[in-house]
């Protein structure tokens, strides 16, 4: 396969996807319709040749065009683009776009990686590695497929093969409909000053997503907008039957309902172990962590910081496999930090 990518849009994912083949060797030609944005992805190493649009990036002769631009702009530019290169897209919904492409080779895509955070600036080449990464097969030659494959796998993600539809119905319970409740959960308690001084790390986890780019989720919304009716009216059902049990006064039936949803959490994934550290409000002491981290070599999950409120320090908390709980406690304690049991 060539290594020659063009992409269209410079944001979070297409500036990612820009670094990821860089360190791969590819030559990588980029466009963004926001001008900073393509001069922050050329400083920051994710292009190497600006230019003016997405015929522009066409005419440089890639090997393969990723459209990373918001789904409104890709479902005109796969209309509109008239060109006989492999193209493909990162749009985090299919069905409308897979529906109305014209293009000669398109492979619609959609990488499941992101972050709260928008723009080149916050993009990096680590985004994708061990992600699942879909692939879908509406219209797309197996050969088509194959080469998308491969360029997915050199980001360090694996290729999930599914159909516009699937992806669709899939998302809007597992990206969609979290978005949703996350910022609704967040509107809920805006003004209530005392319950957002109790928000402690569930809280935070749950609403982590409310804090991304409300220009780029109104489009996602309205595209899916019939899948996510759907999924709220589920979601809203089984809302009414919790509330309902919970009235009841039923605890066999309460801890029946929250034991289903541990153990269906827990299959998820691999199981992990928080460790909070107390962090004083003195020099060093990230450095500490950073030296704890790395006389463990544990698997290391995630990592939170909350500030504390008045004055300084604050509690981090890492999230490890379980397995690595005690040799990160230990490490954490040989540098001097505090572990709150």
């Amino acid at each position: 396969m060539g290594s020659h990518v063009g992409i269209v849009g410079t944001g979070l994912i297409g500036a990612s996807i820009g670094l990821a083949l860089g360190q791969a060797g590819w030559t990588r030609t980029g466009c963004d319709a926001d001008a900073e944005a393509l001069a922050t992805a050329r400083m920051c190493g994710a292009i190497d040749t600006p230019v003016s649009g997405p015929h522009a990036v066409i005419e440089a002769g890639p090997d393969i065009v990723v459209l990373a631009a918001p789904p409104g702009a890709i479902r005109a530019l796969v209309q509109d683009l008239d060109t006989d290169l492999l193209v493909m897209d990162v749009a985090s919904v299919k069905s409308p776009i897979v529906e109305a492409s014209r293009l000669a080779r398109f492979v619609g895509t959609h990488p499941m990686a992101g972050r709260e955070v928008s723009g080149p600036d916050a993009a990096t080449p680590a985004l994708f590695r061990g992600a699942a990464w879909v692939v879908t097969t509406d219209g797309a030659s197996p050969e088509d497929i194959e080469r998308v494959t491969a360029v997915i796998e050199t980001v360090g993600a694996r290729a999930v093969l599914m159909s516009a539809a699937e992806h669709d119905r899939a998302v809007g319970a597992v990206s969609h409909l979290p978005h949703i409740i996350a910022s609704t959960l967040m509107d809920l308690v805006s003004d209530d000053a005392l319950s957002l001084e109790l928000a402690a790390g569930s809280f935070r986890d749950l609403t982590r997503v409310a804090g991304s780019s409300p220009e780029f989720w109104k489009e996602v919304l309205v595209a899916n907008a019939d899948v996510i009716a759907e999924r709220v009216e589920a979601f809203r059902s089984r809302l009414d039957e919790m509330l309902s049990v919970i009235e009841s006064g039923d605890i066999d039936a309460i801890a029946d309902r929250l034991a289903r949803a541990q153990q269906s959490r827990r299959d998820l994934g691999a199981p992990v172990g928080a460790i909070r550290v107390a962090l004083a409000d003195r020099p060093g002491e990230l450095a500490r962590v950073g030296q704890a981290f790395q006389r463990s070599s544990a698997d290391i999950r995630d990592i939170q910081m909350r500030h504390a409120p008045y004055g300084g320090g604050g509690i981090l908390t890492v999230s490890v496999n379980v397995d690595d709980v005690e040799i990160m406690v230990d490490a954490l304690s040989a540098e001097g930090l505090y572990i709150i049991e």
